[in-house]
């Protein structure tokens, strides 16, 4: 499955992950902007 990296709010976020999935895509996604860097460049820890 394609890692999609989302850029959301708390408010949408289940919703969002739900439909990406939907789509055969893995979503990752984080509402601290201190982690965009290290999910951007590919270096999250899961």
């Amino acid at each position: 499955m394609p890692l999609t990296h989302h850029r959301t709010n708390l408010v949408v976020m289940h919703w969002t992950a739900n439909v990406t999935l939907a789509l055969g895509k893995s979503p990752i996604m984080t509402p601290e902007p201190e982690e965009f860097p290290n999910i951007t460049l590919g270096q999250a820890r899961w």
